[in-house]
């Protein structure tokens, strides 16, 4: 059974968010090897990236990237691929979509078409055949959905400080670590400061510029 959606780009934040729907479609997913997900390859092991193994860790899963160079490790992808191009793309091409989201919409009405549809020389569809073996053998999803977090390198100031650049924004961190080199992985809705592994500050995400916040605890 397929699983297909359109994004606007191939950025980190939307493989993720691609692969978590697909995630919430099939119960269980294996991902393509993506440079937007590899940082390395490598013809033994590649390496992720930081915030696609943390959705991973998110989800319970162990994420195995195809090894470089070896198109067998890939035929299933790239066959579906192909045929995602042949039953659903050529019904769309002459569409015009002027927002994603409906062509995301007119993509799943195609996609329900092709995986209900028997396949060929066959009795059954995919979908048939996927709820008939799969669901007994995968493992339940975190009921919570994946926050994607930046991260950043950061110098604690001398007032016990680290400047967010994004939004401009300054965040108190306890003076021991005053000079020190912290990273620090931020959401939508919070910033979570990190040295050597260890959570050593936490706050609300404040996005107005030049201001501070302080936890007075420390």
């Amino acid at each position: 059974m397929l699983y297909w959606d359109a994004v606007s780009c191939q950025k980190k934040g939307d493989l993720i968010r691609v692969c978590e729907n697909s995630l919430i479609y099939f119960e269980g997913v294996v991902p393509d090897n993506l440079r937007t997900a590899v940082t390395k390859g490598s013809k033994y092991e590649a390496v992720l990236n930081e915030s696609f193994a943390c959705f991973a860790e998110h989800n319970s899963m162990t994420v195995l990237p195809a090894r470089t160079y070896k198109p067998h490790d890939k035929s299933l992808v790239e066959g579906a691929v192909k045929l995602v191009y042949k039953t659903i793309f050529t019904k769309l091409d002459k569409r015009i979509f002027y927002h994603l989201s409906s062509l995301n919409a007119a993509i799943r009405v195609a996609l329900e078409i092709h995986n209900n549809t028997p396949m060929y020389k066959r009795e059954y569809s995919r979908r048939g055949q996927f709820e008939e073996i799969e669901p007994d053998v995968l493992q339940d999803l975190n009921p919570i959905r994946y926050e994607l977090k930046e991260q950043a390198q950061l110098t604690v100031w001398k007032n016990g400080y680290i400047r967010l650049g994004v939004d401009t924004h300054y965040y108190s961190v306890p003076y021991k670590y005053i000079g020190k080199t912290v990273k620090v992985l931020y959401s939508s809705q919070s910033v979570e400061v990190y040295y050597r592994h260890e959570l050593i500050a936490q706050h609300v995400r404040n996005r107005r510029k030049y201001r501070y916040t302080t936890n007075t605890s420390y």
